[in-house]
């Protein structure tokens, strides 16, 4: 009987080993891999190269073997200016151009710290960015600072003095804030983005030049009927003309039942606010598209 009983227990704890290591394999087996390329990294002062104190220019050795761990680039508090295209005024460092914050990297998000009031010529231009968080002291944003960087958003602080020629140009952007405090805006500032709505809340100076032209837009409106003053330039969409399938009455644009979207062109205030738009019906959207 004891003899039993000694092989029942060990029946026993081999089968919960059994158990066990069945478990464990198939935890293994559907466990995500994670990269050993995912560091939390930290950038310092000592990352960057400085034309004078809190005046980053480029990155130091240092910070070029830190992007090779991160696309994460959080600039140091107390940096007081962010200046662009070191590449033209160092022609004889041979890693000019590796050097830049833009030129192709890619950046999966950019933090500008609050002490930043001047973001300089060309600082990101041509970069790849995700997200960027730019400073909330921020007065002046220099010419071609995020060109062609892919952005999708950026919220503008409400310190923002100047924005500077071609400084959003060929983004992604589908609508701007244009805080109060701004005071000009020069050309081609957002030119060739996707913007269906443009709200300036002050009276800036804006170079007529084209600021907010060339935009391929796709506007989705919640619901049919939609109200003019909800997208375009302030409300204003400089139409040139509406075609069959879509009317509008009383400040009110209304899709005809059976039509699913309509293209127009547009140019308001003499190609200030100027490209095309398809506007998509919000009632025939199928189902599984409202709900994602």
């Amino acid at each position: 009987m004891k003899v039993r009983k000694i092989y029942e227990k060990n029946n026993q704890w081999n089968l919960a080993v059994i158990m066990l290591l069945v478990i464990l394999v198939n935890i293994v087996a559907v466990s995500p891999v994670y990269a050993s390329t995912d560091y939390k990294v930290e950038w310092t002062e000592d990352d960057f190269m400085y034309s004078s104190e809190g005046n980053i220019i480029a990155f130091s050795d240092k910070g070029l073997e830190k992007k090779e761990k991160t696309n994460i680039l959080v600039f140091p508090e107390g940096t007081k200016s962010i200046n662009g295209n070191y590449s033209l005024s160092h022609s004889n460092d041979e890693l000019r151009y590796k050097r830049e914050f833009g030129r192709g990297k890619h950046w999966d998000k950019v933090i500008i710290p609050d002490s930043v009031k001047h973001l300089g010529y060309a600082a990101f231009y041509d970069a790849s960015i995700d997200e960027v968080k730019l400073s909330n002291s921020l007065t002046y944003l220099g010419g071609l600072a995020f060109f062609n960087c892919g952005l999708s958003e950026v919220t503008l602080p409400d310190t923002l003095v100047n924005i500077e020629h071609n400084a959003f140009e060929r983004n992604n952007l589908q609508e701007i804030i244009i805080p109060k405090s701004v005071k000009t805006i020069e050309q081609y500032a957002f030119s060739k983005n996707k913007l269906h709505t443009v709200k300036v809340l002050g009276n800036p100076t804006i170079n007529s030049k084209g600021v907010f032209h060339n935009q391929e837009v796709e506007y989705r409106p919640k619901q049919n009927p939609f109200y003019e003053n909800h997208f375009g330039f302030n409300g204003n969409q400089g139409f040139k003309s509406i075609p069959n399938g879509l009317r509008f009455e009383n400040g009110e644009f209304v899709f005809d039942k059976n039509v699913d979207s309509v293209e127009l062109e547009f140019d308001y205030n003499n190609d200030m606010y100027q490209g095309k738009m398809t506007i998509y019906n919000p009632n025939n959207i199928p189902l599984i598209l409202k709900q994602i």
